[in-house]
């Protein structure tokens, strides 16, 4: 159950994309955009939702290219 598996996740359209980092779809407010977790971060929002395999595939892609 970490950021890299669950469907809240967003590497994306993170501002810290390019350090591995993503922001998580359960975060509200202002702080959405400024928090964001490491692949490896277990939840804390306690609304883990495993991502589909195809999404999980693409991110361990993107997050090989970037490390």
């Amino acid at each position: 159950m970490n950021c890299s598996a669950c469907a809240h996740w967003e590497l994306q359209g993170s501002p810290m994309r390019m350090h591995g980092m993503g922001t998580c779809a359960k975060e509200v407010g202002h702080f959405r955009k400024a928090r964001t977790f490491g692949p490896g971060t277990p939840c804390n929002k306690n609304r883990f939702e495993e991502a589909p395999p195809r999404v999980q595939a693409a991110r361990n892609k993107a997050l090989e290219a970037i490390c």
